[in-house]
């Protein structure tokens, strides 16, 4: 089923919503792999990669685009 419904945000919400999302999503990332570290959860090798490049990524979104830390 489609949703034909349309929002519209000013610029300032998009990016408040967008860097909420990073943040946390980025976060969440950091604490599996703390937890991976310590043994509380498994993460394969290569996701463990991923989500330290990916979280990179974000770092730098975060920082460049959105002045964030």
């Amino acid at each position: 089923m489609a949703f034909d419904r349309q929002i519209t945000l000013d610029g300032e919400t998009a990016d408040r919503i967008a860097t909420q999302v990073l943040m946390e999503h980025r976060d969440f990332m950091r604490e599996q792999l703390g937890a991976a570290e310590v043994g509380e959860v498994r993460l394969h090798p290569e996701d463990s990669l991923n989500y330290q490049k990916c979280m990179d990524a974000m770092n730098y979104l975060l920082k460049n685009y959105f002045g964030e830390n």
